[in-house]
């Protein structure tokens, strides 16, 4: 909503965004760009390369995920049931949520829990395949920004069916911060298509683009991480990495075959994929997403004052 009253000559906003960067976020104006990445990124310092090839080398031996695996129980749901009773009892008109919409959302997912665990299959060592992760089903990144290709099942279809190199398997992996939002219709529909492994979600993506013969995304965070692997990456909606030179984009379904062959045969330039990494690293803040600490406030605090002051001068034709 903000987003569309700006667009119509309200006030500029500030989305506090997630950067697939350890510590940092991004803070844009932009529903999808980030407005501080330059358009072409200059080339590196000596002591830029070597800061970039040292976040590179961090990033690809440590091989962190920045999801982690969804819980039916998490720490802490007894005391929120017992909160939403006591606001339920006292606050009968000011209610957000309900002790049974919270009960029915876990008997929900502890049910798709069940029959969903005999979906997965593991990777079989030496297959060549091209990795597809799969959006949470209610993301908006999926959602509003790409709702063509929300119902993900049939996109796998599409790809395997008519963009799938000879002899390659297609790797579907569930979203783990979200694996009891995916219906058992959806998943046994991906599991049925030949050519196609349904993955357990809770693997190390980082291990599976590092395996991988190239990636391909909707708008997930993942074909900016295969990057750091120099992984062919073929991108079908809107993300912040698209259109940046060191991606394959895709804007034509009927070009996928195509796009997908060639992205394999002409992996991304070091050079200009480390060029990208670097100002992805520069446009972004110090800061992480969700952590209320003070010390973590202070720093999204004083980022957002700094991003403010950049909105005035541009606005002003200055320089910030």
């Amino acid at each position: 909503s903000m987003a569309r009253m700006a667009e119509s000559g309200g006030p500029s906003n500030i989305i506090v965004d997630f950067a697939p960067l350890h510590g940092r976020i991004a803070l844009t104006t932009d529903e999808v760009r980030w407005d501080d990445l330059p358009s072409e990124p200059a080339p590196l310092t000596p002591a830029e390369q070597r800061f970039t090839e040292e976040l590179v080398a961090s990033i690809t031996s440590r091989r962190k995920m920045f999801a982690t695996p969804s819980e039916v129980f998490r720490k802490g749901t007894v005391g929120r049931a017992l909160r939403l009773l006591r606001d339920q009892v006292l606050y009968e008109d000011h209610r957000d949520w309900s002790i049974a919409a919270l009960s029915s959302e876990r008997l929900r997912w502890f049910a798709r829990r069940l029959s969903n665990s005999g979906r997965y299959e593991q990777p079989v060592a030496g297959e060549p395949y091209l990795f597809f992760p799969l959006h949470i089903p209610v993301d908006t990144a999926i959602t509003v920004r790409a709702p063509q290709f929300q119902h993900q099942e049939h996109t796998i279809e599409y790809l395997a069916e008519r963009a799938r190199p000879t002899g390659m398997m297609i790797y579907a992996k569930p979203h783990p911060a979200g694996i009891d939002y995916f219906q058992a219709s959806m998943l046994r529909t991906i599991r049925a298509i030949p050519g196609v492994r349904l993955l357990e979600p809770t693997l190390n993506s980082h291990e599976l683009i590092a395996g991988s013969r190239g990636v391909v995304v909707v708008n997930s965070t993942a074909g900016f991480e295969s990057l750091f692997y120099l992984k062919p990456v073929v991108v079908l909606g809107r993300v912040f990495y698209r259109g940046q030179g060191v991606t394959t984009d895709v804007e034509n379904l009927g070009d996928l075959r195509r796009m997908v062959h060639q992205a394999i045969a002409h992996p991304p330039n070091r050079d200009a994929v480390f060029r990208f990494i670097h100002a992805c690293y520069q446009a972004t803040s110090p800061g992480e997403f969700g952590n209320p600490s003070e010390a973590n406030v202070e720093r999204v605090a004083a980022a957002l004052v700094a991003k403010s002051g950049r909105i005035k001068a541009r606005l002003a034709g200055e320089s910030p």
